[in-house]
């Protein structure tokens, strides 16, 4: 089995997330990551700036490389649900797609949980996640959401 270089796996884990885009928007294909800039309109409520349409895919990199260096190091509750959130504020303020962000990003995030012996109860937490603009203040909300969209207690995971 061949190994799979960083630059490789971070393409494949950008592909997942397009795939899973056009899936819950019932495209046929593949479709790309958003080349143009978000209006304000496209951001329903949210009141961080989007990185520019060139420079989407290297954001969205990024953003998945840490994310994955927790899972690939520490993949325990505490840890997955603060990496969670840092992984949920970035799509958000990334915006990768111009349409259905949200819905990807839960859909990425479900399958991360599940894989790491998780159960989603649902969502619905998140579904209005309310955005102070204060960073900080913005990503503790969200990590209390995360957690109660989860029905697994944190002591059941168990280190790889």
């Amino acid at each position: 089995m061949t190994r799979l270089t960083n630059v490789q796996r971070e393409d494949a884990w950008i592909y997942d997330l397009r795939l899973l885009n056009g899936r819950i928007r019932g495209l046929k294909g593949v479709p790309s990551v958003r080349t143009r800039a978000v209006s304000l309109a496209d951001c329903h409520g949210w009141s961080y700036r989007s990185p520019a349409g060139d420079r989407v895919n290297q954001e969205l990199r990024n953003c998945l490389r840490e994310f994955h260096r927790v899972l690939d190091t520490d993949p325990a509750a505490p840890i997955l649900i603060q990496a969670s959130a840092r992984l949920w504020m970035r799509l958000m303020t990334i915006r990768p797609f111009m349409d259905g962000n949200r819905r990807t990003a839960r859909a990425f995030l479900a399958r991360c949980f599940t894989q790491q012996g998780l159960t989603v109860k649902n969502f619905s937490p998140l579904k209005k996640f309310p955005t102070t603009g204060k960073l900080n203040e913005d990503l503790c909300h969200c990590q209390l959401a995360l957690g109660r969209c989860l029905t697994t207690s944190h002591a059941t995971i168990q280190n790889h």
